[in-house]
């Protein structure tokens, strides 16, 4: 399983934010004022000097200035459904379902296209559009067409599914990795690690290297984490907290005196009040299955993955030349994502059978 991004009929000079419409109401009103002020000038001219005055440069001031008046209509229109929605941050002109992605250092306003594909012949089994900026909701959703494809296709065997760190979330991972039909192989990121590092005011990275969540070791008997320098941290919270990543945490801390006496404390930790972790309830299940990523089976299909997923994208993108999307709006682009990815499967099933093949197979 793989996303890959494509830009959508939607540029970035009509995506509009909340806290812009004011000002692009001034400028806009600035430049309509100017353009009457121009005219009035200009007639008063015409009038004292009874000259007339070059009609091509009035013509011209007119159709700027009715431009800006339309513009200053859909301002008007695009700040009213603001105030219906107050929820709403961000406005999508052109096309309303596109949202702004970032792909290799560009962020512009597009879809993210999902797709799974069978090892054997590389071809698209399921294909989908969400215009999600990653991909850490999307593995459930891929699962679950992935079955109903094998339902339809009466396909009765266990499936591996492999994706790549993108998809990794706890979530997700805890939600499918027993799946009795289905198998999972995603690589860990940096939530699913719990590697978690912030800066100090020298810019140097805490923890460092040998204090990270990591080399704590967990007693199970006392629910006490031991720090490398054998100093305890106590849970101090009775009810799981949900942290950014969405996980349900407890936090523990190391007493404050303890750690402002350690020698290592500048490798450790800033913060006065002690080195804290924030611990998942999915802690333990979590570190197995990464544990379980590390045999041969598992880390040679992580290894085959990009074999696998990016030859439709990339024959698409580089064969076909088909980087973005023409159409708009979410069931639209849907449409075309479908017919794109028939295309390469019809082509990609020549290349294997030959027409011949496929007519036979049709009949």
């Amino acid at each position: 399983m793989t996303g890959t991004k494509f830009r959508g009929e939607n540029s970035l000079n009509e995506i509009y934010r909340r806290e812009q419409i004011e000002k692009i109401e001034k400028e806009i009103q600035d430049r309509i004022n100017n353009y009457r002020k121009e005219l009035d000038e200009l007639d008063g001219i015409e009038q004292e000097s009874g000259v007339s005055v070059n009609k091509e440069n009035i013509e011209n001031i007119t159709k700027r200035l009715n431009k800006q008046m339309n513009r200053k209509d859909e301002i008007a229109f695009i700040n009213q459904i603001f105030e219906d929605n107050t929820d709403l941050k961000i406005y999508y002109a052109t096309d309303e379902d596109c949202r702004l992605q970032s792909d290799k250092g560009k962020i512009r306003p597009g879809y993210n296209p999902q797709t799974a594909v069978d090892d054997k012949n590389n071809l698209i089994v399921v294909a989908d559009v969400t215009n999600e900026q990653n991909d850490k909701k999307q593995l459930t959703p891929m699962i679950e067409q992935v079955k109903k494809q094998k339902e339809k296709l009466c396909i009765e065997d266990k499936t591996t599914g492999i994706a790549d760190a993108g998809y990794f979330t706890e979530k997700e991972i805890i939600n499918n990795k027993d799946d009795e039909d289905f198998s999972i192989v995603v690589s860990p990121s940096a939530e699913g690690r719990a590697t978690v590092a912030s800066k100090n005011g020298k810019g140097k990275a805490i923890p460092s290297a040998g204090y990270e969540v990591d080399n704590f070791t967990y007693d199970e008997e006392r629910n006490v984490y031991i720090c490398p320098e054998n100093r305890e941290l106590k849970r101090i919270t009775k009810t799981p907290a949900i942290d950014c990543h969405g996980r349900e945490t407890h936090r523990y801390r190391c007493d404050p005196g303890f750690c402002s006496l350690c020698p290592k404390r500048e490798l450790c930790t800033n913060s006065e009040k002690g080195r804290m972790l924030r611990i998942s309830v999915n802690h333990k299940e979590i570190l197995d299955y990464i544990e379980s990523l590390k045999n041969g089976r598992n880390k040679r299909l992580i290894g085959k993955r990009k074999e696998i997923v990016e030859h439709p994208f990339g024959t698409i993108k580089r064969s076909f030349g088909y980087t973005y999307f023409l159409l708009k709006g979410m069931e639209k682009v849907k449409g075309e994502s479908s017919l794109m990815c028939f295309v390469y499967n019809l082509k990609r099933v020549l290349n294997i059978v030959g027409i011949n093949g496929l007519m036979e197979a049709i009949k």
